[in-house]
């Protein structure tokens, strides 16, 4: 979900499982990850580096733009 809808949307979000946020380079994620733990989420995490660190370290095939 965007970030601009995070905040109005957390009620759509497990709070009893994990949450790995991600966005593009791992900036956005950690805002959210910061809007979620002071909305309560406890187990909330960002992907280091985002969709493209991932990419260039876990799967290689994962087409990047």
């Amino acid at each position: 979900m965007p970030l601009g809808q995070l905040a109005d949307r957390l009620d759509e979000l497990p709070r009893d499982k994990p949450l790995i946020v991600h966005c593009k380079l791992g900036g956005r994620s950690v805002t959210a990850v910061e809007l979620l733990q002071r909305s309560g989420f406890e187990n909330v995490v960002s992907l280091d580096g985002g969709i493209l660190a991932w990419a260039q370290r876990i799967d290689s095939s994962m087409p990047t733009y």
